[in-house]
């Protein structure tokens, strides 16, 4: 979660961003110290959580945070204080926690949960002012009911495969024994018919326990599912990709948004043959956003922010050496020699180990030419 830290007292700001830095959901993207100054920087950036100091000059971390509910409600805010008679006015504008100073790790635990929580029962809801049945495709496949934060627990694997699958389709119509051939491929005819209505039957079961009816429908043996009622991140990366082929000011956040929206992979963890097509597909185009918004901040000679998205692009493909390249370069311009070693190292043997070839010459000349530099 991208965050955004506020404290008048410097001390205080860089103990607090020490701390928080050390947690492996948050993101430090920016801090202040004038509250005024601040509320610019949020509307701007749109982070995900807000740390503030409640006592500080010009605007109190209160008012601050009533500013900030008036334009973007699913702002999370953290109030971090030396004084203890803040707490109940605190809560007034649903703040997340209220932390007495000095930040202790159990507390910012205790608070991250409750972020992360937040966080992944919101992220979805992209129908204003609409309750919306939340479904997680990326990471553990999860999908939410109309009882607030209530899972639905699917009773077999293969109703849960069938859900899965029309979310993949966006609910669209499919004949019965497309259906049957990809839950029940080896079973004869009769029997993958028969375990198909059974599985039909609990998955509907299944839905109307969380208070989810009637979206299921069947005409002349095709089925269909009405998803109208449902957000899903799948969706919603999706759409983003179609409608943003380059990375600009207007849409940096929302790119980084993204990514911090793929933290793992297309049904991770389930066995679905299906959907190998759409995990591929996802995978370029989390590359291809990952090498897109590393290109931007080296043009804005942002390295620290470039080595970020260069870094995850290259667990994934660790041959890449055009990646590589631009990542010896970002090292190369924030002074990190051991790092710079590293990569060029770990290039070098797999291309040798994989492939059987060395890293090609304009690299290992820029390499040479750089790492005498530093």
């Amino acid at each position: 979660m991208r965050v955004i830290l506020i404290d008048d007292e410097i001390p205080s700001l860089d103990l607090m961003k020490l701390m928080i830095s050390k947690n492996k959901h948050l993101e430090v993207i920016d801090e202040y110290t004038n509250p005024m100054e601040a509320l610019r920087g949020i509307k701007e950036a749109i982070p995900d959580v807000i740390f503030v100091d409640i006592e500080m000059p010009y605007m109190s971390g209160l008012e601050l945070a009533v500013e900030v509910m008036g334009f973007n409600s699913d702002i999370q805010i953290v109030f971090v204080t030396a004084y203890e008679q803040y707490a109940l006015k605190a809560f007034d504008v649903n703040a997340v926690n209220y932390i007495l100073k000095p930040i202790s790790e159990e507390t910012l635990n205790i608070t991250v949960n409750r972020l992360l929580k937040n966080h992944k029962a919101h992220k979805m809801n992209i129908f204003l002012g609409n309750e919306v049945n939340e479904i997680v495709t990326f990471g553990e496949f999860t999908v939410y009911g109309n009882t607030k934060g209530q899972r639905i627990q699917w009773p077999t694997s293969k109703s849960k495969e069938l859900f899965g699958y029309f979310i993949l389709h966006r609910g669209k119509e499919v004949d019965k024994w497309r259906l049957c051939e990809i839950l029940f491929p080896d079973a004869p005819s009769k029997n993958a018919e028969h375990s198909l209505h059974s599985t039909i039957s609990r998955t509907k079961s299944a839905l109307k326990k969380v208070g989810v009816e009637n979206i299921m429908s069947c005409v002349k043996g095709r089925y269909k599912l009405n998803l109208t009622g449902f957000s899903c991140d799948l969706w919603l990366w999706d759409e983003f990709i179609e409608n943003n082929p380059i990375v600009t000011r207007e849409n940096l956040s929302s790119f980084e948004r993204m990514i911090d929206l793929l933290r793992g992979e297309l049904f991770q963890g389930e066995d679905y043959l299906w959907s190998l097509s759409a995990k591929e597909k996802i995978n370029k185009e989390y590359l291809y956003c990952l090498n897109k918004l590393a290109s931007y901040y080296i043009r804005l000679e942002r390295y620290t922010k470039a080595v970020k998205y260069l870094e995850e692009y290259i667990k994934t493909e660790p041959y890449n050496e055009d990646v590589a390249e631009l990542l010896i370069r970002a090292y190369y311009f924030t002074g990190n020699r051991r790092e710079m070693i590293d990569i060029y190292s770990n290039l070098k043997e797999i291309l040798k180990e994989e492939l059987g070839v060395c890293p090609r010459e304009s690299l290992e000349r820029t390499y040479k030419e750089l790492i005498l530099k530093l």
